[in-house]
């Protein structure tokens, strides 16, 4: 059952259960003043893929990417690529015998 917020004229918040296939009323009363209320739409949380730690190669804290690679040219440093090598076969690459 997803929550949806929503907030009155008097600007109280509080969130309302509505079962997946119900349908949901463009204003509903508010349970404390019984003022119209409309349903708030907010946006989601956003998560870094990367987030603040300790980098012990770089021997400090890395605040994001952008940090990270200014850390990196400051001292002639690059991420790791895996080496392109065209004598291995297909199999080989993806971790076969060779």
């Amino acid at each position: 059952m997803p929550l949806y917020p929503y907030r009155c004229e008097n600007g109280h918040d509080h969130d309302h259960f509505y079962w997946m296939t119900a349908e949901r009323p463009a204003s509903i009363p508010c349970p404390t003043c019984t003022a119209p209320s409309i349903r708030v739409f907010t946006t989601n949380a956003v998560q870094d893929d990367f987030p603040e730690h300790y980098n012990v190669s770089l021997g400090c804290v890395v605040k994001n990417r952008q940090h990270m690679r200014q850390l990196q040219k400051e001292r002639g440093c690059h991420d790791w690529e895996p080496i392109k090598d065209s004598s291995l076969t297909e199999k080989q690459r993806k971790g076969g015998n060779w």
